[in-house]
């Protein structure tokens, strides 16, 4: 209770942010870090998901005034991970008991990850779900986009001026500066009162924000695709994010399930990994079968590809759990080369997973692929010396590690979600009487 008298989030410097409130805030984060990961370490599975419960509640109590950060899904993964690998007490625990008892723990864990995915927004497009709003919306862009929407006035740096100014002095910047020889539409259509001034920059601002937000995307449509010559058809990469921003929507609720799986490879449980994998693509045939039928619908009906969305919805779900197994081996491969091993195990069955991944798996040639930049982390990672240059703002103190029983592991899942404190029922207070007062 103490400790959910505290706020959560804070709102950083660059927007505005109190240097006291924000160095205060991210010291609680980091012992609250500290305790999701040690703590399964000690056999406190239960105590573990109360506090990730505890730090939830405390974002949605206390929200500052402002643009704030949010640390919840670094603390998620921190938690879930610590679960899924500390609570095997032994080695000689059977694949399906061990399927079982995840099982057992990820549901708690899986209802706090949709109650938090209520209120978080993806990204700027994902933001655009109502029919309505995005009918508007494309309306717009086909009637005014000829003139505010060709590649050439769409540059990062002159979108993101007309973000930090505001769409309304945007406006007025064009009322003085258009040529009359070459008018804007959308200006004569404000000047005659054809179109709201306040529906008009609802617009714009939609549009530069999803730029900026996706603006990779935008530069892979403005090289690969005849549509960006022409402004009013913006749309159609519209469109394209929009498909995007369902699939991403569907991915991050699987997030639990992918952590786990994340988890097994890491800890050489090949068996359980695998049930584990095939139970998921099993689960999510069906929606990724649609994702893709409405991506080739989008394709006939624009006559346009854009392969990064095309390959990230080919992913099915289930590449990030390849990625998971090649992330895997990483650490293996790196020490195994430090050490000069000749015929590393570790690296040969690296590359056969990357040639695997890598047969359905094109790109644009635009950005470097996701995966290719996690694996340079998880290189940078394994390569880095224990022991060299400024401390972090982690605690390095890791706590001696106490396993569980199994008939522990089970009272805690039948009790996971009871308070951990007594219940001790309050008696009211009785009123004196006047005379004794």
């Amino acid at each position: 209770s103490r400790l959910g008298r505290n706020p959560m989030l804070y709102v950083p410097l660059d927007h505005g942010g109190e240097p006291g409130q924000v160095l205060r805030t991210q010291s609680l984060q980091s012992v609250v870090r500290f305790l999701l990961r040690e703590l399964p370490r000690l056999g406190l599975l239960r105590e573990t998901w109360h506090l990730l419960y505890t730090a939830f509640r405390m974002e949605r109590k206390w929200r500052p005034q402002g643009q704030a950060i949010t640390e919840f899904d670094r603390l998620f993964e921190i938690a879930l991970r610590s679960n899924s690998t500390h609570n095997w007490a032994s080695d000689d625990v059977e694949t399906e008991e061990l399927i079982d008892s995840i099982g057992r723990v990820l549901d708690p864990y899986q209802w706090l990850w949709s109650e938090h995915s209520r209120t978080m927004r993806i990204s700027a497009v994902d933001g655009m779900r109502r029919e309505e709003e995005w009918g508007e919306l494309a309306e717009f862009i086909r009637t005014y986009g000829a003139d505010l929407f060709h590649a050439s006035q769409l540059t990062l740096g002159h979108v993101r001026a007309i973000l930090h100014n505001g769409v309304d002095w945007f406006l007025d910047y064009l009322e003085e500066e258009q040529d009359p020889l070459h008018p804007i539409k959308l200006l004569e259509d404000l000047d005659a009162g054809l179109v709201d001034r306040e529906q008009a920059e609802w617009c714009l601002d939609q549009v530069y924000t999803i730029i900026v937000d996706r603006f990779d995307r935008f530069l892979e449509y403005n090289t690969t695709t005849t549509q960006s010559d022409y402004g009013e058809m913006l749309f159609c990469l519209l469109e394209f994010l929009r498909l995007e921003a369902r699939y991403d929507r569907d991915a991050w609720n699987l997030t639990p399930l992918t952590l786990v799986h994340n988890a097994l490879v890491r800890h050489g449980q090949t068996d359980a990994a695998d049930i584990w994998e095939a139970t998921f693509e099993m689960q999510t045939t069906d929606i990724a079968d649609q994702h893709l039928q409405d991506l080739q619908r989008l394709q006939r009906l624009y006559g346009m590809r854009m392969p990064t969305i095309t390959d990230h919805l080919n992913e099915r779900f289930v590449k990030p759990l390849d990625v998971n197994r090649i992330l895997a081996l990483v650490k293996q491969s790196v020490l195994d080369a430090r050490s000069g091993v000749e015929h590393s195990e570790s690296f040969e069955k690296l590359q056969e997973e990357v040639n695997d991944y890598l047969k359905d798996s094109w790109g644009s040639g635009v950005d470097v692929p996701q995966w290719l930049r996690q694996m340079e982390r998880e290189v940078g990672e394994a390569s880095r010396t224990k022991f060299v240059g400024r401390p972090t703002a982690e605690a390095e103190l890791e706590l001696p590690q106490v396993l569980i029983s199994r008939d522990d592991f089970h009272q805690q899942a039948k009790i996971w979600r009871n308070s951990l404190g007594p219940n001790v029922e309050r008696k009211p207070r009785k009123r004196k009487k006047p005379d004794e007062e």
